[in-house]
């Protein structure tokens, strides 16, 4: 996404998982698309904002207008598509509460993790 390319490597995935290792990603839509195709399993997350709350923060960066601009078409495009992802968890981002959504994203962690050791 934006000229950007990033990726873990499958091998480093499995060695992982095969230690039954928590494995955390920051990932985009494209990304989480990719890993659960190759991990039906994996429990996907997604810490969402509004197009506003997203557009302030780009502000903030002093990034260019242009830039912005084809930032927000993205964002527009990528909540759309969450809306039609099974996802096991979306979290409001909220400007000012990102404390709450941290203590939601932990919550969720702890929870699943445990699950996963117990089986």
């Amino acid at each position: 996404v934006h000229e950007r390319h990033y990726g873990t490597r499958k091998v480093d995935m499995d060695i992982a998982l095969a230690k039954y290792e928590l494995v955390i990603h920051i990932i985009d839509i494209q990304g989480a698309r990719a890993l659960k195709t190759a991990y039906p399993y994996a429990r996907i997350v997604c810490i969402s904002a509004t197009l506003a709350e997203i557009e302030g923060r780009l502000r903030v960066d002093s990034i260019a207008e242009e830039e912005i601009a084809r930032r927000k078409q993205t964002a527009r495009i990528e909540l759309e598509e969450l809306k039609r992802m099974k996802l096991d968890l979306v979290i409001k981002n909220h400007d000012g509460k990102q404390d709450e959504a941290a203590e939601t994203l932990y919550r969720f962690v702890c929870n699943v993790h445990t699950k996963q050791k117990i089986k």
